[in-house]
C-alpha cells in the first residue's frame, strides 16, 4: 500500500514522487481491521459476528480457488477450513398495535424536573411513513424500495415491478388497495425512470427508522423486519409458502421458513385446543362402555354386510 505525505486528510490528492510512502503488508494488515471496525460502528477489539466471519471466509477461499484455477498455487491452504455454525436468525414482527404506532405515531407524556408536563406525539415523516407502509404491504427490501421507479408501477394492472434484486431476478407483486390508495396521493412526473418513493440515502433511511423506533419504544426493529412481517401476515392468511416465495423472491424455502415460523404458533395452538377440552378423571367413558359400543357398531356393520344384494340392471342393490 501506499499513501501520501501532506495530503488533506480524507481528500483523494495525486501523490508526487517525494510524498509517496510505502507501508509494509504487516503494517498495511494491522490497520484494516482498525479502519473496518470504524466503519462498521463496532468498538475497536470486538470480535465480528459469526455470520460476517463466514462471509469473509468465503471471500478468502473464493480468491485462494481461483489462484488454484490459474495456476498461481497447487492447493488451496483455506480448502480445509469449515465456516462456523451460524446462530437462528432472529425473527420479528408487528402486533396490530405496533404496526399502528409505527404508521400514525403514538402521545407521549414528558415531565420536566419542575414537575412540568405536557403530551409530546412522536410521528414518522411524511416521506419515512410511504417508506413504512410500502414495506409492510409488498415486504421488499430496501434497497429495492429505493430503486422503485413510476415505469415499473402498472395502476391498471395492480402491480409492482423491483428489478434487479438481491437474487438477481425481477419480481412482480401484486399491489394491495392500502398501497394504490397512497400511491395516487404522490405526484407522477412524465419520465418513467422517475423515482416513485423520496429520495433518501440508505444509511439516513436506517438512521430515520431508528430514531423512530426507539422514540416509540417498539426497539429490537430494524427496517429489514418489516419484510418479516409482511410474510408472517400472509402466513396467518392462509397463504401458502410457495406464494409467498415468489413475493419475496425467495429461490430456497429456508430462506422463507425462519419469516413464517413465528407466524405458526396461533396455529399451534388452535390444534392443542381439544386436548384441553378432552374429558378427565371420573368424567371420562370407562373402557367397558367403550368396548360395548365398539361391538354393537360392529354388529350393526356386519348385519349390512349380510343383506342380500340384487342386480338390477347390471348393478347391484342391498
Amino acid at each position: 500500500m501506499r499513501s501520501c505525505w501532506g495530503a488533506p486528510r480524507g481528500a483523494r490528492a495525486r501523490c508526487e514522487p517525494d510524498q509517496v510512502r510505502h507501508e509494509s503488508p504487516s503494517a498495511a494488515a494491522a490497520r484494516t481491521p482498525r479502519l473496518r471496525g470504524r466503519a462498521s460502528g463496532r468498538p475497536l477489539g470486538s470480535s465480528p459476528r459469526t455470520s460476517v466471519a463466514n462471509k469473509e471466509l468465503a471471500r478468502l477461499k473464493h480468491l485462494l480457488g481461483r489462484a488454484v484455477k490459474w495456476a498461481y498455487l497447487k492447493t488451496s491452504p483455506a480448502k480445509d477450513v469449515a465456516l462456523a455454525r451460524e446462530p437462528d436468525g432472529r425473527v420479528r414482527y408487528l402486533t396490530f398495535e405496533e404496526r399502528e404506532k409505527l404508521l400514525n405515531g403514538a402521545h407521549e407524556t414528558v415531565e420536566s424536573r419542575d414537575g412540568r408536563r405536557w403530551t409530546v406525539h412522536h410521528k414518522p415523516s411524511a416521506a419515512l411513513r410511504q417508506y413504512v407502509l410500502a414495506a409492510l404491504q409488498t415486504g421488499a427490501r430496501r434497497a429495492e424500495l429505493l430503486r422503485l421507479t413510476w415505469g415499473d408501477v402498472d395502476m391498471k394492472r395492480r402491480t409492482v415491478t423491483f428489478r434487479k434484486t438481491k437474487n438477481g431476478r425481477d419480481r412482480t407483486v401484486p399491489m394491495t388497495e392500502t398501497l394504490r390508495e397512497m400511491l395516487q396521493t404522490l405526484p407522477r412526473p412524465l419520465d418513467p425512470a422517475a423515482r416513485v418513493l423520496p429520495s433518501y440515502e440508505p444509511l439516513a433511511l436506517t438512521r430515520s427508522f431508528t430514531r423512530l423506533v426507539k422514540r416509540l419504544g417498539l426497539t429490537p426493529l430494524t427496517f429489514h423486519d418489516l419484510r418479516h412481517d409482511a410474510a408472517s401476515t400472509l402466513t396467518m392468511a392462509g397463504v401458502s409458502q410457495r406464494a409467498i416465495m415468489e413475493i419475496l423472491g425467495h429461490r430456497d424455502p429456508r430462506m422463507t421458513t425462519p419469516a413464517t415460523s413465528t407466524s405458526h404458533q396461533g396455529t399451534f395452538t388452535r390444534l392443542f385446543e381439544p386436548l384441553s377440552s378432552r374429558p378427565r378423571g371420573s368424567q371420562r367413558p370407562s373402557l367397558r362402555r367403550e368396548v360395548a359400543l365398539f361391538r354393537h357398531r360392529r354388529k350393526d356393520a356386519m348385519r349390512v354386510v349380510a343383506q342380500p344384494r340384487v342386480s338390477v340392471g347390471g348393478r347391484y342393490w342391498t
